[in-house]
């Protein structure tokens, strides 16, 4: 009887023994990948959120009057009905900063820091939210559909939403509010022991990279100048020269490409002076943050990959800092760009395992690279030519990530994406040769992507995922689904009273240039799968050599979509873009002017009650022949088969797989 009684108990531990175990097993399976997080339903998982920014109306305008301090102030903000105490807010972006703070608009793009006055204080997880004014985007949602492509590929990258923004309860604009990429994006994305995150910006500031720090004579040698030779200044960004104007450098120094500087939508934070005459008391600058800012077209051949790819080519890292991501040496004070963008925090055993990787790269080894990662990150970057970047002269607007000695490029800054960046004419862009991904400088420049392009397996995995975003995305039914669905969130709001008082555009403006998106991501995917297929070429080269096969695009205006220092072309001829808006104009219109009144804060209001705040309930179009209103869910999956998508006046069951 004893012996029987035993057994039981056994058989009870064992059976108890094997629950925990296979309780805890998911929690060991999240911590080796992300970790899900409440933010991702509770903020991100409708299309359009509505944040209140609450504070004091002089404090407001002080933030405003001094917005390059890139300061923060003290505010209550309140998220889809739920307030959040305490935050801090200030202004950011780097040349798109500069551009609104010299323009008669106050509009702003915004970081909210849930715990920079109160430590551990998150928004539902979700530690920093940035919210971007959209500038130079008539369309409102060229970043939007890049996050999508994103995430339908399941691409670690941030969380986002349109998001309708009041200040006191008053109407300030539609913006665009993504999920910051820091620590809970890294817990997010690559669970609780995620690796180290670095945001190289080599043209912060007004100058090529790893020079901002640098005395005359520092630059001079640089530049391999002698003491009498002169040297090259760059101009301050109210006097860029326009396309075809820049200097010639001096006899023996080399220029980073010749563009002027790029806009970027982030930067490290560098202010450590307050603004003048503020009134907060809780008033801190950034710098106590620990942010920063065949049949088929074949690669090139590894006999194209270039004597010296090793040492760097083109701008090397004298100009980079390692921003280039080449490798340059050994010395890891070479690639003092990259470090000094770290965002997680690091020391010589991190940064000694980045640059054994980018040796490993340069010498067309994979093992340094997260080659999924990179291959996804590749077939977004090409599709929607962003040339404000790597693929460009830029050497920005991206997040390096270092896991096990393995890097990966993380998405960041697309509101010049679709030839809104130095793109030329309209055929440039439609056509952007997959197999050659880059302008203004050549593969010898970016060996992160030479490394992939020159293996075989590697190039088919990025052509595949290439593949799925127009045949499955773009063709399958998913984007059109999508733009459904937000063009009847967002035309009944862009640039009204109501909404969008601080609009850079008209309505009508944004209409015409949401309807050229359309278009221009639907010809993008034609000439893809063209590519692909070897119906089209899809090297600069063999384009140039015979363009006769090219997908038309003579009757599209890139400009109207909004551009910045040469992008937007028209047709096959090219044309000149706005500094921030259309056709050169610094600021698009009445819609982007506003008097005192209108740049002020509004008077304190009365929170919007939870009855205001986005409904998440999930709609279906048979549901509603009406577009859909703030908080629908994100559109997810594709039509079955032979079903099309709902025409503009349906509402669509929509959610991202974000």
């Amino acid at each position: 009887m004893i012996r029987r009684k035993s057994t039981e108990v056994l058989a009870i531990v064992l059976v108890l023994v094997m629950l925990v175990v296979s309780c805890l097993m998911p929690c060991f399976a999240e911590a080796a990948g992300g970790i899900e997080q409440q933010y991702e339903s509770t903020l991100f998982g409708t299309n359009l959120i509505t944040v209140d920014i609450q504070m004091d109306a002089d404090d407001w305008q002080d933030m405003l009057d001094n917005a390059l301090s890139e300061t923060y102030y003290a505010a209550d903000v309140t998220i889809n009905g739920q307030t959040f105490e305490n935050v801090g807010i200030r202004p950011k972006g780097n040349t798109s900063l500069t551009q609104v703070a010299s323009s008669d608009s106050d509009r702003y793009s915004f970081k909210i820091e849930f715990d920079h006055y109160q430590d551990g204080q998150t928004c539902w997880g979700l530690d920093k939210l940035v919210l971007n004014n959209l500038m130079s985007d008539a369309t409102y949602l060229k970043e939007y559909f890049v996050y999508d492509m994103f995430a339908f590929l399941d691409m670690p990258a941030s969380d986002y939403a349109m998001a309708e923004i009041t200040v006191n309860g008053e109407p300030w604009g539609i913006y665009l509010a993504l999920e910051g990429v820091e620590e809970s994006f890294l817990t997010r994305n690559f669970g609780a022991s995620p690796g180290e995150l670095y945001k190289p910006e080599n043209m912060g500031g007004g100058g090529p990279g790893g020079m901002m720090d640098k005395d005359e004579d520092e630059i001079r040698e640089m530049m391999g100048l002698g003491e009498d030779e002169e040297l090259l200044e760059m101009p301050e960004m109210g006097e860029m020269p326009q396309m075809g104007e820049m200097p010639e450098p001096p006899d023996g120094a080399q220029m980073p490409g010749q563009p002027p500087i790029a806009s970027t939508d982030d930067t490290q934070d560098t202010s450590d002076t307050p603004p003048t005459d503020t009134q907060n008391d809780q008033t801190t600058t950034d710098s106590q943050s620990s942010e920063p800012s065949d049949d088929t077209q074949t690669a090139p051949a590894d006999d194209q990959t270039r004597e010296g790819f090793q040492h760097g080519g083109g701008m090397g890292g004298m100009w980079s800092g390692g921003s280039d991501l080449n490798y340059i040496d050994d010395d890891l004070d070479s690639y003092e760009t990259i470090w000094e963008g770290e965002v997680t925090e690091t020391d010589d055993a991190d940064h000694q395992r980045v640059v054994e990787a980018l040796k490993k790269i340069s010498e067309g080894d994979l093992s340094g690279v997260d080659v999924d990662l990179l291959c996804k990150y590749m077939a977004v970057q090409t599709f929607v030519v962003n040339l404000d970047s790597l693929s460009g002269n830029m050497a920005h607007n991206y997040y390096l990530y270092e896991k096990d000695g393995q890097l990966a490029l993380l998405p960041w800054d697309y509101n010049l994406a679709f030839g809104g960046f130095m793109s030329g004419d309209a055929s440039s862009t439609i056509n952007f040769p997959i197999d050659t991904p880059v302008s203004g400088v050549s593969m010898e420049d970016r060996q992160i992507f030479a490394v992939i392009l020159n293996d075989e397996e590697a190039c088919a995995l990025y052509h595949s995922y290439l593949e799925k975003l127009c045949t499955e995305y773009v063709q399958g039914g998913q984007f059109e689904l999508t733009y459904t669905m937000l063009r009847g969130l967002l035309d009944s709001r862009v640039a009204t009273e109501e909404h969008d008082p601080t609009a850079f555009y008209t309505a009508d403006e944004y209409t015409e240039a949401v309807e050229m998106l359309k278009t221009v991501i639907e010809r993008r995917a034609e000439s893809i799968l063209g590519q692909l297929d070897g119906t089209i070429p899809s090297t600069t080269d063999d384009q140039q050599a015979d363009s006769s096969t090219l997908v038309d695009a003579s009757d599209l205006d890139l400009s109207i979509m909004g551009s910045q220092f040469g992008g937007g072309g028209h047709g096959g001829n090219g044309a000149e873009g706005g500094m921030m808006g259309r056709g050169g104009k610094m600021m698009p219109g009445a819609a982007g002017q506003q008097n005192e009144d209108t740049a002020a804060a509004p008077d304190d209001a009365s929170q919007p009650s939870a009855d205001t705040a986005a409904d998440t309930t999930q709609t279906t179009a048979a549901q509603s022949a009406q577009p859909p209103e703030a908080g629908g869910e994100k559109p997810s999956g594709t039509p079955p088969d032979g079903q099309t998508p709902p025409d503009m006046a349906s509402e669509s069951n929509l959610s991202t797989t974000s």
